[in-house]
C-alpha cells in the first residue's frame, strides 16, 4: 500500500510541474500575441483558442497534489476551535464529499472527452483539437478521485490510531 501511495503521489508532482509548464506557454503565447498585435498588426489566431484549451489542465491537474497537501478551502474559524478528534471527523466528511464531487465531475468528464472526441471537435478560430484538453480534464479529475480516497483511508487511519493509544493509556497497556 505505500508503494502504491508513493506512486501516486509522483504522479501528482508530475503532472502539478506539467501544469507549471502550461502557465509557462501560456504567458509565452500571450506574450507574443500581445507583441504582434501592437507592433506588426498581426495577432495570432490560435492565441486565444490556446489559451482557452490550456485552462482544463491548469485547473484540474494540480486539484489532486492540492487535495493530499489541503490546501482547498476551509473553515478555519470553525474549524480551529474543534478537538482534534472532531477536526478528523470533518476532514473525513470532507473525504466523503470530495469523493462524491470527484466522481460525479469525473462521470462528466468523461462523457465531455467522449462527445469532443467523437465528433472531432476543434476550436473556432483556430481549429485546434479540443480531445487533448478533456483528456487532461479526466486524467485530472480522475487523480483527484484517488487522491481523496487515499486522504479518506489515512482520516480514518489517524481516528483509529488515536482511539487505540487512547485506549491503551486509560487501560495501563
Amino acid at each position: 500500500m505505500h508503494v502504491l501511495y508513493n506512486r501516486i503521489q509522483r504522479i501528482n508532482r508530475l503532472f502539478t510541474v506539467l501544469t507549471g509548464w502550461f502557465v509557462g506557454c501560456l504567458c509565452v503565447v500571450v506574450l507574443y500575441d500581445v507583441l504582434f498585435r501592437y507592433i506588426f498588426a498581426k495577432p495570432l489566431g490560435w492565441a486565444v483558442d490556446f489559451g482557452e484549451l490550456v485552462m482544463l489542465p491548469i485547473i484540474y491537474l494540480p486539484a489532486a497534489y492540492i487535495s493530499k497537501e489541503r490546501g482547498h478551502v476551509s473553515i478555519d474559524v470553525l474549524i480551529n476551535r474543534l478537538p482534534a478528534r472532531a477536526k478528523r471527523v470533518f476532514e473525513i466528511f470532507g473525504s466523503l464529499m470530495g469523493i462524491c464531487f470527484s466522481a460525479l465531475l469525473g462521470w462528466q468528464a468523461v462523457i465531455i472527452f467522449c462527445d469532443v472526441y467523437i465528433r472531432n471537435t476543434v476550436t473556432m478560430m483556430g481549429k485546434l483539437p479540443v480531445y487533448p484538453a478533456a483528456m487532461f480534464f479526466v486524467i485530472g479529475v480522475f487523480l483527484l478521485f484517488v487522491q481523496e480516497i487515499l486522504n479518506l483511508l489515512e482520516n480514518i487511519y489517524i481516528l483509529r490510531e488515536n482511539e487505540d493509544d487512547k485506549f491503551k493509556t486509560e487501560h495501563n497497556y
